[in-house]
């Protein structure tokens, strides 16, 4: 075929090389031109077949252009067919699987995921980089879904908690426990309540016993003085640290802390 003459043209879907007398060779036997192969592109006046180029694919002979990768598959160059799409996901025109973000994750068994949005969240006690599953996370973290590494920063176990390793949530410390750190292991770090203190259900801190009160060892809230008793100091720890009610005071409300608030009424007498 004679390049130069546009009449002379290779057909597309056919290449021909130099010496070529039909521009429509198949099989030629002197080897001078063929039908385009699967795979393969041929355009009008190709003297060669091309590659279809990545994220692409053609099944068919005789093609003058390759079909664009659907989504959830992926065409490497010179594709005869499109692969399944797996370790991520694929857009439609993928040469290859684009790895999930950090906090999501693909594999072998999720196939044919089309979009970012398709990838799923980290699964609960994992953490996920690098688009996969990668283990576990670490004592003293939890992970509920999406952890971006094995000590998350923002999944540290928070004060009043433990988290041992792999923890979906974090865990409470039990009643009349408090733990006022941060990223504890395990319930050793919960520490009892001492006298004179209190302390709330999944408690950070430790609280003063109040004036009118006393908080025994492990107490979640505190007791009050009964009637006929006041305490006026606080940190009281004991049931003998609320004190008898003086001569001239009728000290009837349970919660006192001063006794000279409540004097004895004109016309009665209070012992």
């Amino acid at each position: 075929m004679d390049a130069e003459d546009p009449n002379k043209l290779c057909f597309a879907g056919y290449y021909c090389k130099e010496g070529s007398s039909i521009p429509n060779p198949i099989g030629d036997p002197d080897g001078v031109g063929d039908i385009c192969q699967p795979g393969y592109y041929c355009e009008e006046g190709s003297f060669e077949m091309t590659p279809c180029p990545p994220g692409t694919y053609e099944f068919r002979e005789g093609s003058s252009e390759c079909q664009v990768c659907p989504a959830g598959w992926y065409c490497e160059e010179g594709a005869t067919k499109p692969l399944e799409c797996f370790n991520g996901y694929c857009p439609a025109g993928s040469s290859a699987p684009t790895l999930c973000p950090d906090g999501f994750y693909g594999s072998e068994d999720l196939r044919k995921l089309e979009a970012l949005e398709d990838c799923p969240y980290c699964p609960n006690t994992m953490y996920c980089f690098d688009g996969l599953i990668q283990g576990e996370c670490d004592a003293g973290y939890f992970c509920d879904f999406g952890a971006l590494a094995w000590r998350d920063s923002s999944k540290e176990c928070p004060s009043g908690h433990y988290c041992p390793s792999g923890a979906k949530l974090p865990i409470r410390c039990p009643e009349t426990l408090y733990y006022s750190g941060t990223a504890a292991t395990d319930v050793s770090f919960c520490k009892p309540c001492q006298e004179g203190y209190y302390c709330l259900d999944n408690d950070s801190v430790s609280r003063v016993c109040p004036k009118g009160h006393f908080c025994p060892e492990k107490t979640k809230e505190p007791v009050s003085c009964w009637p006929g008793t006041y305490n006026p100091l606080r940190k009281a720890g004991k049931p003998e640290d609320c004190w008898v009610c003086p001569a001239g005071t009728d000290c009837w409300a349970p919660g006192t802390d001063d006794a000279w608030r409540f004097l004895c009424p004109v016309g009665h007498y209070c012992p």
